[in-house]
């Protein structure tokens, strides 16, 4: 299942060639993206940054690959830790940074070794060819894992208690050929101690792993991510939300460019989310969403952030993605037209209920955060089926409005109704008025982009029995530019001539099912958006359920005209109002 975003941006003047490192910080509900990641040249110094505090290279971190990162967030301090494999050598080091709770650097703004007992070490006695992999678990107590050398190596693990390392112990059964992925909750002071969560990429295989593993332990039950395949190191993340103890595990796909996710809990996988706005060929980072479950400054911010290197350009980019633990289905891809089955056409169908329970106070509200910008024009098209059971079925089974803007830059409103065998009854499509312009008219650009900002608005309107008997549109401009609006009244714009006995009201019907769909201008027309991103919200008076297919009472009538959009994943739990993400489908520039 595809799941998109509205919130991608790049790290400012990160460019790698190896897997970035990122962790959560931040106070008072105020998150802070810290990232890490090697130079681009072969051997490089590890660069970081993020929303305060330090930002540059850091001065003895010459590495051969990509860096790790921790954060140990206790009491309003919050410490920052990072590891890499020194170039040249199969040795691993280890740094601290003390942030303040403001989100800015104490202890004069360095790197430091960590501090130790008399005579012990500041790093750990680890050997390793790869990546090292750096969490905060049990007791704030600092964990390393390694890959050792070789291509079918086994993993170790070392400890910092806050004043030594603890000897390296090997994971049991756990190999790799790449560096390992690491996560934990940290549960510190009373209660049990949770183990430390593993990921890995097999080392004959490109199958994805997971493990749960308490340092000491002699044994280790690793699992499948069925149907994951990777060629990349995983990432691993403890959250985002707290409920279960859960993590999730993300990967790059064998031979692909998108990366994908799972949560995992115990030995138990759910459902597997694959990001396509992403384009990587290599493994990505994942913040700790929720790494304090006990401590004063506990932060929860339910989404799951990652970071991933461009597979062109090298640069760092990251992207916030909002879970949802209980997804709809999407209805299946059309086969005429090859679309994946969140694309163009193929958008939820929302409906109150399997016998087609009247809908009422609809309300379709797109909101634009990215401009839309479509060459040939383009349309948003509410879709609305009539139930069969309709007074008015014979003359009215399915219903659409929208608006639509042409290549020259022009939005107009519309609303046309079909009866079934295709001829419409209400048509407001191609009128003009006296002067020759188009009717409807709400807005006009010289280009045809509907600038971010903008807002979108159809309200349906009703008589006694939910007949539907007309439609308002509403465009809100951005920085003060006024709201276009008009009403469309159905009866007036009647498309043929009443037969005998019937007036143009026996030509409308109320609906019980309603699609929304960015496609094409008209006439099986596909769009090419060039961008675009924002949010479609439907709401209306009573629980609506995003399904993937119209129940059987009610005409199943497919848009013939298509486009490049995305639609995000909705919760299948019924809701009043129902907030859906979209963008065009392309590649970032």
């Amino acid at each position: 299942m595809n799941l998109i975003t509205n919130n991608l941006q790049k790290v400012a003047n990160a460019v790698t060639r190896t897997q970035p490192a990122m962790v959560l910080g931040g106070f008072a509900g105020e998150p802070n993206y810290i990232s890490a990641w090697k130079g681009q040249k072969s051997t490089d110094e590890v660069w970081w940054s993020g929303n305060g505090g330090g930002a540059g290279s850091i001065s003895g971190t010459t590495t051969d690959t990509a860096p790790a990162l921790a954060i140990l967030d206790v009491f309003l301090t919050q410490t920052l830790y990072l590891a890499w494999k020194v170039a040249g050598s199969n040795t691993v080091k280890v740094l601290q940074y003390v942030l303040g709770e403001d989100g800015f650097p104490l202890v004069g703004g360095e790197w430091k070794a960590l501090p130790t007992a008399p005579g012990q070490s500041s790093n750990p006695t680890a050997s390793t060819d790869a990546a090292p992999a750096l969490a905060v678990g049990a007791n704030n107590q600092l964990y390393l894992v390694w890959k050792t050398p070789g291509d079918d190596a086994p993993l170790e693990c070392s400890v910092y208690n806050g004043t030594e390392w603890s000897t390296p112990e090997v994971l049991p059964t756990a190999k790799t050929n790449t560096n390992p992925a690491l996560a934990a909750w940290n549960t510190s002071g009373p209660g049990p101690v949770l183990p430390l969560c593993l990921a890995w990429k097999g080392a004959t295989t490109d199958d994805v792993f997971w493990a749960l593993y308490t340092p000491g332990s002699s044994t280790l039950n690793q699992n499948h991510v069925l149907g994951a395949s990777t060629d990349a190191a995983p990432a691993l993340v403890a959250g985002p939300v707290p409920a279960g103890k859960s993590y999730y595990v993300v990967w790059k796909g064998k031979g692909d460019d998108s990366l994908s996710f799972a949560s995992i809990s115990g030995e138990t996988v759910g459902v597997t989310y694959t990001l396509p706005q992403v384009q990587t060929n290599l493994g990505p980072a994942a913040v700790d969403s929720s790494n304090n479950t006990s401590g004063f400054g506990a932060q929860v911010f339910n989404n799951l952030t990652l970071s991933w290197t461009d597979k062109t350009t090298g640069e760092v980019w990251t992207g916030n993605w909002a879970i949802v633990p209980n997804p709809a289905p999407f209805p299946g891809a059309g086969t005429d037209f090859g679309r994946t089955p969140d694309q163009g056409s193929n958008n939820y169908i929302f409906y109150r209920s399997t016998d087609c329970k009247l809908l009422n106070k609809v309300v379709v509200t797109i909101d634009v955060t990215e401009d839309l910008n479509c060459p040939q024009g383009f349309s948003f098209q509410l879709n609305a089926n009539s139930p069969t059971s309709a007074k008015n079925y014979s003359r009215c089974s399915w219903q659409q409005c929208g608006f639509q803007l042409d290549s020259h830059g022009n939005l107009t409103s519309w609303v046309n109704n079909w009866i079934n065998d295709k001829k419409y009854t209400i048509d407001t499509i191609g009128q003009t008025n006296a002067a020759g312009q188009e009717e409807n008219l709400l807005k006009q650009w010289s280009k045809p982009t509907i600038p971010a900002g903008c807002t979108l608005t159809i309200a349906l309107q009703y008589d006694h029995d939910l007949t539907v008997t007309s439609a308002v549109f509403t465009v809100d401009l951005p920085d003060g530019g006024g709201t276009p609006n008009n009403k469309i009244d159905y009866a007036s714009n009647l498309a043929i001539s009443p037969e005998r006995g019937l007036v143009a009201t026996d030509y409308l019907a109320p609906i019980s099912v309603l699609q929304l769909v960015i496609v094409g201008f008209d006439n099986k027309a596909d769009a090419d958006f060039k961008s675009g991103a924002g949010t479609i919200t439907v709401s209306a008076a009573d629980p609506l359920i995003a399904g993937d297919s119209r129940p059987s009472c009610a005409n199943d009538i497919a848009t013939l005209e298509q486009s490049n959009i995305l639609y995000g994943v909705l919760s299948a739990t019924p809701s009043v109002s129902l907030t859906q993400t979209f963008c065009a489908s392309y590649s970032k520039n």
